[in-house]
């Protein structure tokens, strides 16, 4: 067991969140210990993730200074956009499960390339990669301000800050 109450995580699909008690439950046929998480940033719900598969699901959350390495490489981010929407939609999936924060921030600078793009060729942005990208930015948003001590909507202006100091 790596975690223990009151540690903060980050989940894999929720994002944020704080384990609020470990406990032996039977949700199956057998009893396991689990970790009982509550999202920082959405009170009403909980997560039981099993404790031996917190490989797969809990990671700890960035330090200030990996936030502020991640956001000066940005301008940096060779990501490449994929063209095949199945292969796209294949790698999005991919992303949602296993993304680290620096891999959803590359992804978010490369959406908003994308979709200022389409924008200027007359182009609708596609509404999948939309919502994937409302999506990783709710996550980064809400991991960072977490970690920063500022609200989630106050992060894009850290960054913008950021690049340009």
């Amino acid at each position: 067991m790596r975690w223990k109450a009151g540690d903060t995580v980050v989940h894999s699909r929720d994002g944020i969140c704080k384990i609020v008690d470990i406990r032996e439950m039977t949700m199956t046929d057998e009893a396991k210990e689990y970790y009982i998480l509550q999202p920082v940033y959405e009170r009403g719900s909980k997560l039981y993730i099993p404790i031996d598969k917190e490989a797969l699901f809990l990671r700890a959350p960035v330090t200030k200074a990996e936030i502020h390495e991640y956001v000066k490489k940005l301008p940096e981010t060779d990501l490449k956009w994929i063209g095949d929407e199945k292969k796209r939609m294949s790698m999005i999936a991919d992303v949602r499960k296993t993304g680290t924060s620096e891999t959803l921030l590359g992804l978010i600078s490369l959406f908003y390339r994308k979709r200022t793009e389409q924008h200027e060729q007359g182009k609708k942005f596609h509404s999948s990669d939309e919502q994937f990208l409302k999506d990783i930015e709710t996550r980064v948003n809400r991991e960072f301000a977490y970690v920063l001590g500022i609200e989630p909507g106050e992060v894009p202006a850290y960054i913008r800050e950021t690049l340009s100091a």
